[in-house]
This record gives C-alpha cells, structure tokens and sequence, in this order.
C-alpha cells in the first residue's frame, strides 16, 4: 500500500497586527532621546492593505534652535510594517526584502541583536537601524545635536545615536512578543 504525504497548509509563524508607533515607545527611551527638553509628536501614519499593515510616528524636539537654546535637539522616526502574501498569509520574504536593500546600502553594518538580524547605517549625523522578525520590519532613524549658548550645535557621538536606535528597536520587538 502507497503511503501519500499532503503538504503542511499551516502557515509559517508570523504576526497579525501591528502596534501604534507613537504608543510603543517608552517615556524613558523619549527622554533618553530628548533629554531635558520637550518632544513632541510631529507625524503619525497607519496604513492597511490587503498585503501590508504600517504604522508610522516622528518625534521632534519641541520649537526650533533658537527656542530651545541649549540641550538635547533631534529627530526620531519609527516605522514598524508586517507583510502578507495574496492569501494572507504571513510573508517573511518581503520582510526580508527589506532587511537586505538595508545591507547593500553604504556603510551598512549586520548585527545579531534582540534575537534578530538588525541593520545599522551611519552619517555625521543620524543612526538607522532596521531589523526583523518573521513578517515585521521595524526601522528607526535618530538624529540630534546638543545645544549649547557657548559653543553652538554639536553632533552627538555616534555611540550616544546608536544606543537610542537599539533601545527603541528593542521595545517594539519585546511589545510584539513572538510569532504566532
């Protein structure tokens, strides 16, 4: 007698939905950030498709250089998107996808943080890190200065941007939890 094997119909780990991006950051990651000075929520996107699901949200420092004067001064922009396939599946292809067009991007470095592939370009003056799991890509973008009455704007050092970066990764990763 024949043996017949039917192929596995369960689809591959993944996630359904994906978290407010203003929501997912931490007070203590924003003051990290931002220090002493105010942040203040200049964008907020969510999109949903039949293949993909975004939410999106930018801080910045609240006023310009010349009102705040002295202190912390930046930008941050998390983008957290899971991707389905046309039967709504989990697609960890796209996500993929993604995390490689990061790599070949100048400069890129890969690292294995959170359990994950994460990422990391560099310029003067902001850090990009972009990691995954499964069927999500979480990017986030860090930029800022300090201020100072005396000696103007300083970049911060590249060590300071790329602790932000990971730490905000970080939350959003721990807030989704595991595939499902």
């Amino acid at each position: 007698m024949a043996s017949w094997f039917l192929p596995s119909l369960t689809a591959a780990p993944g996630y359904a939905s994906v978290p407010d991006a203003c929501e997912s950051v931490s007070p203590q990651a924003l003051r990290q950030a931002f220090g002493s000075n105010r942040e203040a929520i200049s964008e907020r996107d969510q999109s949903s498709g039949d293949r993909r699901q975004g939410t999106s949200c930018q801080w910045r420092t609240d006023g310009s250089t010349a009102q705040v004067q002295s202190g912390r001064y930046g930008r941050l922009d998390l983008d957290i998107t899971i991707e389905f396939d046309s039967t709504g599946r989990p697609d960890a292809v796209e996500a993929d996808r993604a995390l490689a067009d990061a790599e070949r991007e100048p400069g890129a470095s890969v690292v294995q943080e959170f359990g994950a592939r994460a990422i990391t370009t560099r310029t003067s003056r902001e850090t990009r890190l972009v990691t995954g799991r499964a069927n999500l890509t979480v990017e986030v973008r860090y930029s800022a200065s300090e201020l100072s009455e005396t000696q103007g704007e300083t970049p911060l050092p590249p060590g300071e941007l790329d602790a932000v970066v990971r730490r905000v990764a970080l939350e959003v990763l721990m807030k989704m939890g595991h595939p499902q």
